[in-house]
């Protein structure tokens, strides 16, 4: 985290074996194409934050059945909030993004801090 990394997301899809991914608080930019995430079944933490990320939230994300904790805040994402279904997702943080739309009903219960400005 906060390596000063920049330019778009390097293709991390081929690593399925990682756990986590920690890449807040740098430059990164640009849309993150929707199967970047696809082949990491084994992630459960993702952080995202604090970068320049445009563009809709990649769908693969919500559909990684082991995430627990996914940190997109302080990004430019647009779009709606995809539909997560991890029963062990403990942690969601899309806030200071430009999203629209209402909050998907299982994500209701999390901290609403974690939408706010959008």
């Amino acid at each position: 985290m906060r390596n000063d990394l920049e330019g778009p997301l390097p293709e991390v899809g081929r690593l399925g074996a990682l756990k986590a991914v920690y890449l807040s608080g740098n430059r990164f930019s640009g849309e993150i194409p929707d199967a970047t995430f696809a082949g990491m079944r084994s992630l459960k933490k993702l952080f995202l934050s604090d970068n320049q990320f445009t563009g809709t939230i990649p769908a693969s994300i919500a559909g990684l059945g082991k995430m627990l904790e996914v940190r997109l805040n302080h990004n430019r994402f647009t779009g709606r909030i995809p539909e997560f279904s991890q029963p062990g997702l403990e942690i969601i943080d899309v806030s200071f993004n430009s999203l629209e739309g209402p909050i998907p009903d299982r994500l209701s219960k999390l901290d609403p801090l974690c939408f706010k400005q959008n």
